[in-house]
């Protein structure tokens, strides 16, 4: 059953939809304009109640109906004004003299009683304290002065009634506008250090990269999301005394790859220090690289990338913008550097993991005595294989009699020496194994016509070199939608044909069984 959203909700899915700021999000100077243009709107819908009821006749009616009128229409102009567009907040102090001339027109006319003026005077001093900087409503306070003695004639009276009005309520306007003040300032300190705990933590989730140069990169671009304009990590090369400018973000690439001595820029004092270096004036700094200089830079910090506890990288962020620095921002940033330490650890190691399974994976597929790939290998290839791909078996002539008659040593110095000449021979992108014994397996990818010739090519290689002994070879072309073990079963069939033929010679299987 579909049950209809309230109105508030809908009335707020619509706000959010046009991209608009919640009311409460308001800029604050149209804020205070509209609490005054509600305090002008207030008292002119009294005053024109007040007229409507009976009263002592002492009132002038008609001035008061044109003072409530006014009253309405400042309030009304005070509302729409757009007061966001101007930047200097004292251009709302045009509330009080409009304030405080309708209300001592009120009580010149008999309107607004003694009692009730004083207090209106101490409400328009609160929106004061409200709405401007500390200081002001003290400022104002010889306008509030006049403002209560010029209507009432002066007298001891008024003069005892404004030494305990007016004092009280500049204090009230001076406390609330201190208090906010502060309240403004606390809330601008957590809201930044809510924004850079919330950037290190989305960096923190984008340093998990394994592979070396992932990770830098993800470790410069997490420095910028702390709201800095570029960032880079600079290697250290202790023994030369220099660094080298890596992984830029935000930053030219023609410097990337340069060595600085480590007596320029920041790096070398963070070397120095073993500790986060923060340079808020770096156009004058001593140690300034020209080239960052001359890009206009204003603020740089570097932290120590510690790993295996060396100093082994500086994490340097710059800004070209002034920026208030203080203790939150340099720990986050402090932290980050632990956390590209951590994820740069990381990375090297699994690196170096990597590179140890590389090179057990190629000693499990390697044949130690030829150099060449063992039979698991050409189980692989014979997988990838690809239609126009060209198989050749070659088995080495009278083996057996040579291990036999000259001894196993002679035997695998001739299948080391075959090995080592298949490698030397092959084309770019060629594979060969040691199938088993003597025989041997290549593929020649994409080698289509050219099969027989490639084949023949290498047989009359190996007999330039008058070895011990000659051999034969048996090849077949993959076809499209044939297994691998029919295109291997032809390429032996071939080469049992070559062996029948005299040996020493290439046989292509008949295309009937390509």
């Amino acid at each position: 059953m579909n049950v209809p959203s309230p109105p508030g909700s809908r009335w707020w899915r619509g706000f959010a939809a046009r991209g608009r700021k919640p009311p409460a999000q308001a800029d604050p100077r149209r804020l205070a304009a509209r609490r005054a243009g509600l305090f002008f709107l207030v008292s002119g819908v009294l005053a024109l109640v007040g007229l409507s009821l009976p009263n002592d006749q002492s009132v002038n009616t008609p001035a008061a109906a044109g003072l409530a009128l006014v009253d309405l229409g400042v309030g009304a102009l005070l509302y729409r004004l757009p007061w966001q567009r101007w930047h200097r907040i004292w251009t709302l102090l045009l509330v009080v003299p409009a304030a405080l001339a309708v209300m001592a027109g009120f009580y010149l006319i008999g309107a607004l009683p003694a009692p009730v003026f004083g207090a209106f005077m101490i409400l328009v001093l609160f929106w004061v304290g409200l709405s401007q900087p500390p200081g002001t409503a003290l400022c104002v306070s010889p306008a509030f002065a006049l403002a209560y003695f010029l209507p009432q004639g002066g007298g001891s009276q008024t003069l005892h009634a404004a030494l305990v009005v007016l004092p009280v309520a500049v204090l009230i306007a001076e406390s609330t506008a201190a208090t906010l003040r502060q309240l403004a300032a606390s809330h601008a300190r957590e809201a930044r250090r809510f924004r850079l705990y919330r950037a290190l933590a989305r960096a923190q989730r984008s340093l998990c990269a394994l592979d070396w140069n992932e990770a830098c990169a993800e470790v410069t671009a997490a420095a910028r999301q702390l709201g800095f304009d570029a960032a880079s990590l600079q290697i250290i090369d202790h023994p030369r005394r220099s660094f080298h400018i890596r992984y830029l973000d935000g930053l030219p690439q023609q410097l990337a790859g340069k060595e600085f001595p480590l007596e320029q820029g920041v790096t070398g004092l963070v070397v120095e220090r073993g500790d986060v270096v923060a340079v808020e004036a770096y156009a004058r700094h001593p140690h300034a690289i020209p080239a960052l200089r001359d890009l206009g830079i204003q603020v740089v910090f570097g932290a120590p990338v510690r790993i295996d506890g060396h100093i082994a990288a500086v994490l340097v962020a710059f800004s070209r913008t002034r920026m208030d620095l203080d203790e939150d921002q340099l720990q986050v940033f402090r932290m980050l550097a632990d956390q590209a330490a951590v994820a740069l650890a990381n990375a090297t190691r699994h690196g170096r993991l990597r590179d140890e399974a590389n090179q057990l994976s190629e000693v499990t597929l390697r044949d130690e005595l030829t150099g060449l790939g063992n039979r698991r290998q050409g189980q692989a290839l014979l997988a990838s294989l690809q239609p126009g791909d060209g198989l050749v078996m070659i088995d080495l002539d009278h083996f057996k009699q040579l291990n036999d008659g000259k001894g196993h040593a002679v035997g695998d110095a001739v299948l080391r020496e075959f090995g080592h000449f298949v490698a030397r021979n092959l084309r770019q992108g060629d594979q060969a194994v040691r199938w088993g014994g003597e025989e041997f397996l290549l593929v020649l990818p994409a080698v289509g016509a050219r099969l027989q010739a490639v084949c023949e090519r290498m047989r009359e290689a190996w007999n330039a070199r008058a070895p011990a002994t000659t051999f034969s070879a048996g090849a077949c072309l993959h076809g499209a939608g044939r297994p691998a073990e029919q295109t291997l079963r032809a390429a032996d069939a071939a080469l049992y044909a070559a062996k029948g033929l005299g040996r020493d010679r290439v046989c292509i299987a008949p295309a009937a069984q390509t």
